[in-house]
């Protein structure tokens, strides 16, 4: 049975939703209300072993290829051609499989294009995100990115849909030490499922006391829940070696990570904590073309 062809197929799946039996599918449903952080389909799955070891303080700091996902904003100051991908299982049940894979190319004068992929589940269960994003400082000295993804959902013996949401980020330099970060997720209020998938609002503020540390915190907002911190710091200890901490509140949570960069490759792994479930681990490898 495939949904995807009639206009009417979104509300045939929610309704085979409520009657899906699959033990992996009810497992996952229960841990992520559990976690108290997402409360419906393609929520908080964050890419990035960079980002998630600063607690997710990321929106004004986007200076990478992980700016796919965190602002797109950031994809202009993307030099050189470049490649990432992710490996994680959240709270380190194998049953709940998170990867992603990124490349980002400058295009000269007309801006930076990014292309990112998200896959999360199994057979029974399945989330797929296509992301297309472009970025572009020509119109002004403040970096602006767009980002659009296709959202695919598969659940075993229920069919599948697809939707489309628009993200709009932007950054600006605030003096020479410090940054601020904007990023608006999904402000199409795009609905899958018979479900609308929150908007969410970030607001990033990046100081850099010294040149070899960053400290960054993010305001964030989303519908239905009350607003949460997030706090982080990334201290460069040599130039190919970097320690990071963070924390974000509502739930409370740890996190903290390091990077390791050898001549075009990075190796980034970062820490998660849950006061409930198991901690996530997730691991990036990140390749950058040669100077």
């Amino acid at each position: 049975m495939n949904l995807n062809a009639e206009k009417t197929k979104p509300k045939m799946l929610a309704a085979n939703l409520k009657n899906c039996k699959g033990e992996l599918f009810l497992t996952m449903l229960a841990l992520l209300f559990l976690c108290g952080e997402s409360s419906g389909m393609f929520e908080d799955k964050e890419a990035g072993a960079r980002p998630l070891g600063m607690g997710g303080a990321f929106s004004a700091v986007s200076d990478d290829l992980n700016s796919l996902w965190w602002n797109p904003a950031g994809l202009a100051r993307l030099e050189r051609k470049a490649f990432t991908s992710m490996d994680s299982k959240l709270f380190g049940l194998e049953e709940l499989k998170y990867n992603s894979l990124g490349y980002g190319q400058a295009l000269g004068n007309h801006g930076t294009l990014g292309v990112g992929w998200q896959g999360f589940g199994g057979d029974l269960y399945k989330e797929d995100i296509l992301t297309i994003s472009y970025a572009s400082s020509y119109f002004s000295r403040v970096p602006l990115g767009l980002n659009l993804r296709n959202l695919k959902l598969k659940i075993e013996g229920a069919g599948e849909a697809e939707t489309w949401g628009v993200d709009l980020g932007a950054l600006w330099n605030w003096g020479e030490k410090t940054r601020v970060g904007f990023f608006a997720r999904n402000i199409n209020s795009p609905e899958i499922a018979g479900e609308q998938i929150e908007k969410r609002l970030s607001l990033g503020l990046a100081f850099w006391p010294f040149e070899n540390l960053i400290l960054a915190v993010d305001l964030n907002e989303e519908e239905g829940h009350s607003s949460w911190f997030s706090f982080g710091q990334e201290l460069r200890v040599t130039p190919h070696f970097f320690l990071r901490a963070g924390i974000q509140t509502d739930p409370s949570r740890l996190a903290g990570g390091f990077g390791a960069r050898w001549g075009f490759s990075q190796i980034d792994y970062a820490y998660f904590s849950h006061s409930v479930l198991g901690a996530t681990h997730q691991f990036s490898l990140t390749l950058r073309e040669k100077r």
